[in-house]
């Protein structure tokens, strides 16, 4: 399922998810590795949105939820990521601009 067709974000942050574990000795030593060889990517787009949009990517999140993967592509360099959201789109509502949304969404690649 493909990611709605909505404007552009205004801030994206796509980082590595840390997965080093370590182990602690007592006698002051510590060993690590990592926990998988995946370098999987985390997400966070934010949105100003209007009302249409706004209910465009809610429905989205309500059909998919935390557990459909979906297609997502990064408008700087239209890269293609296969996420799913981490957490639910938090939608603050603003009385000094009715009808925009500033949404923003955590997704996870798969």
């Amino acid at each position: 399922m493909a990611f709605p067709a909505i404007k552009n974000p205004v801030n994206i942050d796509i980082t590595t998810e840390f997965s080093t574990l370590s182990y602690q000795f007592a006698g002051g030593y510590e060993q690590t590795r990592e926990l998988n060889s995946r370098k999987r990517k985390m997400i966070t787009a934010k949105y100003v949105l209007d009302r249409t949009d706004k209910d465009a990517l809610i429905s989205h999140y309500n059909d998919v939820a935390g557990s459909t993967a979906f297609s997502w592509t990064n408008p700087d360099d239209n890269t293609v990521y296969t996420v799913r959201y981490a957490e639910a789109p938090k939608v603050p509502i603003s009385g000094a601009w009715p009808d925009r949304f500033d949404v923003t969404i955590k997704m996870r690649e798969v």
